[in-house]
């Protein structure tokens, strides 16, 4: 348990609320609280000399969902995401675009910017900083513009690993060489930058803008600076830290990851998952697999375990967590489908077309191993490609074609063991491949995908030469 105080009055609130515009705080009204003395160095040269003098300040955010403002004393003058200039949804670049726009809306030049604000300047986000390619792939595939980048997995741990590094001398030096940079190539000469950390930001743009003189603020996100989470107490314009989350026992973090495994988009869909579960069937405590994955004692979470074991656990729990978002709406769309086709087909028509493909199945399959009757794997490949968006297939519709579809490609002599492509038309009215491999004890399937009239013949059986 310790404290953190910084010296900065309600006249002064502006300088830091507006230097992390994507903020994720929570103000509880006045409270009388036992409160410990531990303090840390404050930024009062940077008060005294500029907010208290109503000087213009330019405060910026070079991360997830970038953006810029100007404020003067205790008033925002103007204040814009990236995202509306470049129209890049939750933009990841420096926020040339929202400078500029700030500037001109109040028409002002670099010279008449007393100083800028930035915040967080961690291991990782100082690394981004320097090769801004990184997070440029990263946005690129977390918004499914880009297919998964090659060693996936290790760099997702990577990342994990190398964002619960906290800052250093060295690392804020370096961001405040990168950032300063990029202001001198929009005209700022010199610029006096401060880098402020990355959860008093949080907590300054939520408290001071409460209207309370006294209250409990809390931040939570992902990471930043190495944290995840403070606990502070808010009273007369100042802030004293009585406890913070590791980067390890994140919260966000477990929801970024539980929101990935449902094939959603990390850092975006998080509130949509939280709102999906809302919908899930009770599950007893007892049989909760997740229940224990977090400890509270007091002030402080701690997670049972690290962020990259937690994935791993998290992949393991099985369909619940897969596909638990997926198959809630997808069953419904099934059951009004099949009811919309059998009231549309005769049963009889329904049951010649069972017949044939099971003829058809039966024949093609004397030339195959014999597949197994109990057990089906799928490997993790097949389930992300039947969990695309653009495809949503399901277990069921895969097992209705290898059980009524019919072999269309047989490749014996694959070097990775005998497979073979199976094509059928599904209980949803649409033709489905799905790529088999029969082994002694199981089924596994590779891949599953839904073909297109680019690369098939009619009738999707026979490929365009």
């Amino acid at each position: 348990m310790y404290s953190i105080k910084s010296n900065v009055s309600s006249k002064e609130w502006s300088v830091i609320a507006t230097l992390h515009l994507y903020s994720i705080s929570f103000v509880f009204g006045s409270f009388n609280i036992p409160m410990p003395t531990i303090y840390y160095a404050s930024i009062n040269t940077f008060i005294n000399s500029y907010c208290l003098q109503n000087k213009m300040i330019l405060g910026i955010w070079d991360g997830h969902d970038a953006g810029a403002c100007i404020v003067s004393g205790n008033k925002i003058l103007v204040a814009i995401n990236e995202e509306r200039i470049t129209k890049r949804k939750l933009d990841v670049g420096f926020p040339k675009g929202s400078i500029k726009a700030c500037m001109d809306y109040i028409n002002v030049k670099p010279s008449d910017i007393s100083a800028v604000t930035a915040s967080t300047s961690d291991f990782s986000k100082t690394l981004t900083r320097a090769f801004p390619s990184l997070k440029e792939s990263y946005y690129n595939f977390r918004r499914r513009k880009t297919q998964m980048p090659l060693l996936h997995e290790l760099r997702r741990k990577i990342k994990y690993n190398s964002t619960e590094i906290p800052p250093t001398l060295i690392t804020k030096k370096l961001s405040e060489h990168i950032i300063k940079k990029q202001l001198s190539n929009l005209g700022f000469k010199q610029p006096l930058l401060y880098i402020i950390g990355h959860h008093l930001s949080h907590a300054s743009s939520c408290a001071f803008t409460s209207g309370f003189k006294k209250a409990l603020v809390i931040t939570l996100d992902g990471i930043g600076d190495g944290l995840s989470g403070t606990i502070n107490i808010f009273d007369d314009g100042k802030f004293e830290r009585i406890s913070s989350i590791s980067g390890r026992d994140s919260l966000g973090i477990f929801y970024e990851q539980v929101t990935t495994l449902l094939n959603m988009r990390e850092l975006e869909d998080e509130g949509k998952a939280m709102a999906l579960a809302n919908y899930a069937n009770p599950e007893p405590e007892s049989k909760n697999k997740m229940r224990d994955f977090f400890k509270v004692d007091g002030l402080s979470i701690t997670s049972k375990h690290s962020v990259n074991v937690r994935y791993n656990v998290l992949k393991k729990i099985g369909d619940w967590v897969l596909f638990f978002a997926r198959n809630s709406t997808l069953l419904i769309y099934k059951t009004l489908r099949k009811t919309y086709l059998l009231s549309t087909y005769s049963l009889k028509w329904a049951k010649n077309s069972y017949q044939n493909a099971v003829h058809g199945i039966k024949n093609n399959l004397s030339r195959q191993k014999k597949l197994p009757e109990k057990k089906v794997l799928y490997t993790f490949h097949a389930l992300h490609q039947m969990n695309k968006p653009e495809r949503m297939i399901s277990k069921d519709e895969v097992r209705e074609v290898f059980e009524q579809g019919e072999i269309i490609e047989d490749y014996p002599e694959d070097e990775r063991g005998h497979s073979c492509l199976m094509a059928g038309e599904t209980m949803l009215g649409r033709i489905v491949h799905v790529v088999c491999s029969p082994k002694k004890d199981y089924l596994a399937i590779i891949t599953s995908y839904i073909p297109t009239e680019d690369d098939w013949e009619k009738g999707f059986k026979q490929r365009k030469r």
